[in-house]
């Protein structure tokens, strides 16, 4: 059984066979674009857990491709990891700045792009924990507020401090996210 689905975009069969190779002997199901046009459909279309990305491609590079991603609400939160050759750190900032999650430069180690490719999931997978628990949160919230109208007064008093420590967790968990 497959495990995560990685998306790697590079126009190099050469590069894209390697680091695909490598990854699926880890389980992970691997899908391919040799542009960042065909990338931006595939990511559209299958939604992968996470993106590699060359920057250097024909027709839109990494860098647009990644700014794309990013606007676009289906897929934004998809992390994107750029595998190039490009090392000067002017680069690298732009990397980040266009909202890659990690940049790794060429030529790579396979082991550090699996390291990596596990942080950046494993950092993704807390991210959802968190939205999930503040929504869940929140609707435990709603559903005291509701209850503490229809509560004697002693019972409405505690769950008023049931309500003032799960707001102040919710308070925690945006500041969280927020980092």
């Amino acid at each position: 059984m497959k495990e995560r689905t990685v998306l790697i975009v590079d126009d190099n069969p050469t590069n894209l066979g390697v680091v695909a190779d490598y990854l699926e002997e880890f389980e992970f199901e691997i899908l391919t674009a040799l542009d960042g046009r065909d990338g931006l459909a595939k990511a559209r279309s299958i939604n992968p857990e996470i993106i590699l990305l060359d920057v250097m491609m024909p027709g839109i590079d990494g860098f647009e491709t990644c700014r794309q991603l990013k606007l676009d609400d289906d897929i934004k939160d998809i992390p994107v990891v750029f595998m190039t050759a490009l090392a000067k750190e002017e680069d690298k900032i732009k990397g980040f700045e266009v909202g890659g999650t990690d940049y790794i430069t060429k030529p790579v180690h396979q082991q550090e792009v699996l390291l990596r490719l596990r942080t950046q999931l494993r950092l993704q997978d807390q991210r959802q924990a968190i939205q999930q628990a503040k929504k869940l949160l929140q609707q435990l919230l709603e559903d005291v507020a509701e209850t503490k109208t229809l509560a004697s007064p002693d019972v409405a008093q505690q769950l008023e401090v049931n309500q003032k420590t799960i707001a102040q967790t919710l308070e925690l968990l945006a500041k969280i996210s927020k980092k």
